[in-house]
């Protein structure tokens, strides 16, 4: 049963994600790993591990998850502060 949700729950934050690739899996009993990358060059974007996630997570928890990556991700995409000459 663990597993059939924890299967939807990936399922549902890899269509979150679209489209951009995204590989998770448990690490440990409380953490998670996640790879996203680009789906046409397989070139990663964000890989990370030990993220606190529980197995039994709802969408909610998984969406505040996906939201944090994205967030992660565009902070790695923003240009440096310019400075004044």
């Amino acid at each position: 049963m663990e597993t059939e949700r924890l299967s939807r729950t990936l399922d549902f934050m890899r269509t979150q994600l679209l489209p951009l690739g995204f590989s998770g899996h448990m690490d440990s009993d409380r953490s998670l790993h996640v790879l996203i990358y680009d789906q046409r060059t397989r070139k990663t974007i964000l890989e990370t591990a030990g993220i606190p996630f529980s197995a039994t997570c709802g969408k909610a928890e998984a969406l505040h998850l996906v939201q944090r990556l994205k967030r992660d991700i565009d902070a790695q995409f923003q240009a440096p502060p310019r400075i004044a000459p």
